[in-house]
């Protein structure tokens, strides 16, 4: 088959190289971009973190949705509305597979539909591909049936090997879904699952947690990993908060023991301020005891970029390492953020701004916070979840690094953020990131809402020594 999609660049997109200066801003200088040409391996990784929502046109003039790359096989899967697609590794589709339109309704359980609802036609929007590895298999979820989840062959996704009629994922077009295998409980991988409540099947919806950890064995796929009588590997937004308290989940990854989700939310249920958040859960947690949310901010001199909107971990370059002052096998999270729209908080702007994390610094973030609640300081926060008490102190002195809760001050919503100045602005939406390490230097690829792509090359971050190109 030809390929699938191609991609076009200006040619002053090649040739245009940019210096960013000492205030982080982008500026015009002359000279060539480093990179030469953008290589088809990076170029796979950049596929696979193309953010939900993010659209491009396929065949038959159907939009593309989720992306995730095999680094073992270079194939890339593609989740469309009604689609599944299976590329090579030169970008020619080798595999595609109808998902929909099924006849469904929103009144429908996942199982099964009462005979006085009417059912019609209902597109199949792909929430979900991950890449299981230890299993050789690829996980897809859909909006049909509640967001349901099935088990495909790896190397040909046309194999199903299982349908679960278990909801999961978000059930409709717009709600968030972010998804991603890591250890749980009893050291066995799950499936760490964030939804947005979608409010369109109040009786289904409210079964469906916030966030959960899902099992992975076959005889339990897709089930709660862990449950208890009153908890378990799962979180709900509680019955008065649903419908007024939105979060958007826009990225998911695990490090040091721990599983954590991006989000946008508002402040409180009280605040329609949006902000950003990092949600974290401890890999051994059996009942989410360790369940905490803090900011994550992006600013500099008054200029707020509110909204996360995209993300990536990769390790440092050396040169990087020692200016952050971490490890060479430390994680680094490299963000795009964008700032709220004027007439509509929740929704971003065309500025845009990049921001790197060390998880060094925030794991002393998350230890700050819990040790301040830990000590009887503050609110414990969180009350679109549970009730907002007071922090209780306990004899607990000393709050360290793998600290996996109690069933105390929990869930925890901190207030001290996290917090970075941009190494960079820019005046364009930017919608997804890839960071990877070459040799001495760090480079990253920043994709806009216009289907462009920017190279970003870092040398030093806190001196903002970095060039920047148009690739």
């Amino acid at each position: 088959m030809p390929p699938l999609f191609s991609i076009n660049t200006d040619e002053n997109d090649i040739l245009t190289s940019d210096i960013v200066s000492s205030d982080g801003r982008a500026q015009d200088a002359s000279g060539d971009v480093t990179s030469g040409e953008l290589s088809g391996k990076l170029f796979r990784k950049f596929l696979g973190h193309i953010p939900v929502g993010c659209k491009a046109t396929l065949d038959n003039n159907l939009s593309l949705v989720t992306t995730q790359v095999d680094k073992e096989s270079g194939n890339i899967y593609i989740g469309g509305v009604n689609r599944l697609y299976q590329l090579n590794e030169n970008l020619e589709t080798t595999t595609k597979v109808v998902t929909g339109p099924k006849e469904d309704s929103p009144d429908c359980s996942s199982r099964e539909c009462p005979q006085n609802v009417e059912k019609r036609l209902t597109d199949n929007y792909n929430k979900v591909l991950v890449i299981d590895e230890n299993e050789n298999r690829l996980i897809t979820c859909g909006s049909l049936f509640q967001g349901i989840c099935s088990i495909r062959n790896l190397r040909n996704i046309s194999e199903e090997y299982a349908e679960v009629r278990e909801a999961v994922v978000a059930n409709n077009s717009t709600a968030s879904t972010v998804a991603f295998i890591a250890p749980g409980p009893s050291a066995s991988n799950v499936l760490y699952v964030g939804v947005t409540y979608t409010g369109n099947s109040h009786y289904y919806r409210s079964e469906v947690p916030a966030v959960s950890s899902r099992s992975l064995n076959r005889n339990e796929l897709f089930q709660i990993a862990k449950t208890e009588v009153t908890t378990g590997t799962r979180i709900f937004v509680n019955s008065l908060s649903r419908e007024i308290y939105p979060i958007n989940y826009i990225f998911g990854f695990s490090s040091g023991g721990f599983s954590y989700f991006l989000t946008t939310q508002k402040k409180s249920t009280h605040n329609n301020m949006w902000i950003s958040k990092l949600v974290r859960i401890c890999h051994e947690d059996r009942e989410y005891y360790s369940y905490t949310e803090i900011p994550i901010e992006c600013n500099e001199n008054g200029q707020r970029f509110e909204l996360i909107q995209a993300a990536s971990i990769a390790k440092p370059s050396p040169d990087l390492a020692a200016d952050l002052d971490v490890m060479l096998n430390e994680d680094i999270l490299y963000a795009v953020f964008s700032e709220s729209s004027g007439h509509d908080p929740s929704q971003p702007s065309e500025n845009s701004a990049l921001c790197v994390y060390s998880l060094k610094s925030i794991r002393k973030k998350y230890m700050e916070n819990i040790q301040k609640c830990f000590s009887g300081h503050g609110l414990r926060g969180l009350e679109f979840i549970s009730e907002n008490r007071a922090c209780t102190a306990t004899k607990l002195n000393t709050i360290t690094e793998d600290f996996c809760g109690l069933d105390v001050n929990t869930p925890l919503g901190g207030e001290e953020p996290v917090r970075e100045k941009p190494l960079a602005t820019f005046t364009n939406h930017l919608t997804a990131i890839t960071a990877t390490s070459t040799g001495e230097f760090t480079v990253a690829f920043l994709g806009t809402a216009e289907g462009h792509i920017k190279k970003v090359r870092f040398f030093f971050v806190k001196r903002k020594e970095l060039k920047y190109g148009n690739v």
